[in-house]
């Protein structure tokens, strides 16, 4: 879980230094162990423009329809979801960070909740997050 945490920890940095681009509607969160990555969930095409030491939220092209990840380019970490992949519980840490980010990204409270389905974590929006240029 502690690699959660310092993952969690980057990814909030980088909300801060503005050196993150999120693209689409998220609408939910979670995090997986496998390729140790935030995942956020999303809808609307997103067009493919990565750059080095940036998160960008990736558009899947097939698999498990509405899974998307974070490809953290700076700590070579990306996941592609699917119906198989497992995922770990948020720590209260975790969740805390994340509802961080959200008040960083949005300049408001979290006011979504946090549930389970199908053994995953998820942290639902409020709102839906508008795209950084």
């Amino acid at each position: 879980m502690s690699n959660v945490i310092e993952n969690i920890k980057k990814i909030k940095e980088a909300f801060e230094s503005k050196k993150i681009s999120l693209l689409g509607n998220i609408h939910t969160v979670s995090y997986s162990h496998i390729g140790e990555c935030l995942a956020l969930h999303f809808s609307g095409d997103v067009p493919m423009a990565m750059k080095p030491g940036e998160i960008v939220i990736v558009h899947p092209k097939a698999r498990h329809a509405g899974w998307v990840g974070i490809g953290n380019i700076a700590l070579n970490t990306f996941i592609h979801g699917s119906a198989g992949i497992e995922k770990v519980p948020l720590c209260d840490e975790a969740i805390e960070m994340l509802k961080e980010i959200y008040r960083l990204y949005t300049n408001e409270e979290f006011k979504g909740s946090f549930y389970r389905q199908n053994n995953i974590n998820k942290m639902t929006f409020g709102s839906t997050l508008k795209a950084i240029a």
